[in-house]
């Protein structure tokens, strides 16, 4: 087992352990036993890491390192100034459909 998913674990417990006093003071709680800095963000995580635990029996996956990695054309220095001077030739009228035959 990981650290991140004991770390999650023991949130949760902690949290169900400390739920009389209501669920924003438990998640508060919670983070303060945890996490060294537990201030409302690392409350509220816990807060949503316990609901999923009660909905779904597993901890939610973690997206971290997970988003898609591209490079946009619009970030070449020569595509983007051949793109703007394409515009201003448009005089007004370009369209989406025509921007995007020009791109193509």
């Amino acid at each position: 087992m990981t650290v991140t998913k004991y770390n999650k674990k023991k949130a949760i417990y902690e949290y169900l352990t400390c739920l009389d006093n209501g669920k924003m003071h438990a998640s508060l709680e919670a983070a303060k036993i945890i996490f060294v800095d537990g201030g409302s963000w690392k409350a509220w995580r816990i807060w949503y890491n316990a609901n999923y635990w009660l909905h779904n029996n597993k901890l939610s996956a973690s997206k971290h390192r997970k988003h898609q990695k591209t490079i946009r054309l619009i970030d070449d220095e020569n595509i983007a100034e051949k793109c703007q001077i394409w515009i201003h030739k448009q005089n007004f009228k370009a369209t989406l459909a025509t921007f995007k035959e020009f791109v193509e």
